[in-house]
Formats: structure tokens, sequence, C-alpha cells
């Protein structure tokens, strides 16, 4: 198995995705939950149970997701366009504001008569719509929460990641949150490179989270280096 695709189980299963993987070995470090979502384009023809997994836990989580964030890693990562089509197909049925995914719209391709498994069985019914929708043909993988999720409060309580979008906050001091209940950086810099926020946003968040006593704020005189 590569790296890469060990990783993607390893976040996967840290995400709460039911699925052979090591999140224990990644749980210490901040994890980027639209990161993984483009890292997902990758691996969706890996495995079917795999697949399952992960397309259940899109329709569970999706709400949670930034496409504005997505927007901004896709400039500097590798992805399937063609399966991000999928993906933005599936978020914009599940998400309380569909119109917001559009913004993707211009990093999608579509293809014809291509098969999510060349190497399984055709499936010759029930295709899945949202595959179908960019030219893939593919099983139906209906969601099943109980069988590919990992109970959410368990969840909730080992993964800030997820926790801190869950309760409603700003997706910016939601990661900046996360960040920093996990990670001892050296300055708001580092925070916004490896949270892929504007430094700007992370300045005036943690600023917030300083004024009121959640961190220290050691790091803001370190403003001119942010």
């Amino acid at each position: 198995m590569s790296e890469n695709n060990q990783n993607f189980l390893n976040q996967l299963a840290y995400f709460g995705g039911s699925i052979s993987g090591d999140p224990k070995s990644i749980k210490s470090k901040y994890q980027d939950l639209e990161d993984f979502v483009i890292l997902a384009t990758q691996h969706m023809s890996d495995d079917p149970r795999i697949t399952h997994c992960f397309l259940t836990w899109l329709e569970f989580y999706g709400n949670l997701l930034s496409p504005a964030k997505i927007r901004k890693l896709l400039g500097s990562r590798k992805y399937n366009s063609v399966v991000l089509g999928a993906f933005v197909s599936i978020l914009k049925c599940v998400s309380l504001r569909k119109d917001q995914w559009n913004i993707l719209l211009p990093f999608i391709k579509k293809t014809t008569h291509q098969t999510l498994f060349p190497n399984f069985p055709s499936p010759k019914q029930s295709l899945n719509p949202h595959f179908k929708s960019v030219g893939l043909i593919a099983h139906l993988f209906s969601s099943e929460p109980k069988k590919f999720l990992i109970a959410l409060p368990f969840i909730l309580n080992n993964c800030p990641e997820i926790k801190y979008r869950a309760i409603g906050i700003g997706t910016v001091i939601a990661d900046l949150r996360s960040f920093l209940e996990k990670e001892s950086p050296q300055s708001l810099y580092e925070i916004a490179k490896k949270t892929h926020h504007f430094r700007a946003q992370i300045y005036l968040n943690y600023k917030v989270l300083s004024q009121f006593g959640l961190f220290d704020g050691s790091l803001l005189k370190q403003k001119s280096a942010a």
C-alpha cells in the first residue's frame, strides 16, 4: 500500500469512517478537512468498501466543509477533477446552501462511459446518479451510517477539527482552535500556512481568542511576521 493511500485511510478513520486505518498515528497533529476531501478524489477507485465508507462520510459531514477553502487549495493540489464533480453533486444535495458549491464548477471535468472500478464488473442497473452526472459508471453506494461511521459522540470528543465546525463557529476560528489544541506553533504565519487560511484572518481570530483568555496571546507580538 502506498504512503498516499495509507494516509488517506488514516484520515478517513480519524474523521469518523469505520474503516481499517491507524488514526492514532495522526491524531496528535492537525488534520485538514478540506485537504482530506481533495485527497479522497484520488482514492475512489481503490476499493469499493473504502469508497462506500467515504461517500457515507461525505453525505453525513458535508455541511461542515468550506467550498471556498477547497477552491483555494485546488490551485496547489493534485486531484481527480471528474471525481470532484461527483463529490460536488453529492454536496449540493445534502448542503443547506446548495449554490455555494457552484464556485467549484470551473475545477470539474466530465468523462464518457468510464467505470469507477475498471477491474470489477460494471453495474447493470441502479447506477450512482452523482457519478453518472460526470460520465462515470458506478454502483449506487447508498448511505449506511450505522455500518460505515463511528458513533458521533466519540468523534466529537476526539476530533476537534470536526467538533468546532459542528458547534457552528466559523471555519477559520474552528481550524485555529483545533490547530492550537494540538500543535505548538512558533508564529501566526506557521498557523496560517498549515491551516490554509489568510494570515490576516488568523491574526484577527487569534486576537479575539486571546482577549477572552482562551490562549495566552504570546504570538500577537509576531504580527509583522504573520
